[in-house]
């Protein structure tokens, strides 16, 4: 327990297993609660940025909040360590792996094939949602030579009664969903679902008869959303990265999409909170714990084996240990 804020003093409380929670990772992070110096602390927000040393050098964080008393436990097993914060019912979880956005608590309770099957519909409709928008721009403004002769004269026809570039049709509507998102979040829950469900069909008709805009963008832009929603950890990132590829793709092509795939793909790798890559267990690779990134093992193989995040700690040179 400890008491952050100068005049708030609230209360913090740090909460580890000592058998499995890694000790300089405790004592690292323990430093760095206690160095805080706000005045006031409300929530798990406030110390989030003091913690997190990459959080503002990437749009991922390694921190991940949950306010589930059964994730909260799971966390501590695999030796995270967890935040609490008087006053708000979302712990900290420190620290988080990009893998466990696809894995939920849920997941415990179906059968293993059929978790391994929705685990890889995530990862596709996280694809979907950040980069379906922009690869649709790059093929059809750069490469439609990839496109069948049917689909590309559909294409052309629809795009020739619209008046702006594919480029901004696209980024005008994924600005018009945030905004309906975002009212439909503000209001009463109620009338929230009801006007963004209404707004969002009205808004897309009118625009496809009006002309603004072409029906098979609408199509593009109505999966992407929906896709948008089967990850709600890693809504935040997607939303700014699918508009990242969007300009990408419309000014450079699929050069610019591979290239700022290739950018991203090192930012991720780079992160390393706590001596623990982001992308663990996959680089660096960890054959114990590959099994759950693309699958869910049964409950026997945990009988045999209860891995940690202590197996997945770097060295000093940046190598797993």
């Amino acid at each position: 327990m400890m008491q952050i804020g100068k005049r708030s003093s609230t209360d913090v409380c740090m909460v580890y297993m000592s058998d499995r929670a890694s000790s300089d990772a405790v004592d690292r992070l323990r430093k760095q609660l206690k160095g805080i110096k706000l005045d006031t602390v409300l929530t798990s927000g406030y110390i989030e940025p003091f913690i997190d040393d990459g959080f503002g050098s990437s749009v991922f964080s390694q921190m991940a909040y949950s306010e589930r008393p059964d994730m909260i436990c799971t966390r501590l097993n695999q030796g995270r360590i967890c935040v609490f914060v008087d006053g708000t019912p979302f712990v900290l979880i420190c620290p988080s792996l990009f893998a466990e956005n696809f894995q939920t608590m849920d997941d415990f309770t179906e059968k293993p094939f059929y978790v391994t099957f929705m685990r890889w519909l995530k990862y596709i409709a996280f694809f979907l949602a950040v980069a379906f928008p922009g690869l649709y721009v790059a093929l059809a403004s750069f490469h439609p030579e990839v496109f069948t002769l049917k689909l590309l004269l559909n294409l052309a026809v629809s795009e020739e009664s619209t008046p702006y570039p594919l480029t901004v049709e696209v980024l005008v509507l994924m600005l018009l969903f945030e905004i309906m998102k975002e009212a439909g979040l503000r209001l009463p829950k109620p009338v929230g679902s009801t006007v963004s469900i209404v707004g969002g069909l009205i808004i897309g008709d009118a625009a496809v008869k009006s002309g603004l805009v072409s029906a098979p963008l609408l199509i593009v832009v109505g999966i992407t959303t929906t896709s948008s929603f089967v990850i709600p950890s890693l809504y935040q990132q997607t939303a700014i990265l699918r508009l990242v590829y969007i300009l990408v793709g419309g000014g450079s092509g699929l050069y610019g999409i591979a290239l700022c795939t290739v950018l991203l793909m090192i930012n991720i790798n780079s992160m390393d909170d706590l001596a623990v890559s982001y992308t663990a267990p996959v680089t660096p690779f960890f054959s114990k714990g590959i099994k759950d990134v693309i699958s869910r093992r049964s409950f026997r193989s945990y009988e045999k084996t209860h891995s940690t995040i202590k197996e997945y700690k770097l060295d000093e040179k940046g190598g797993s240990q």
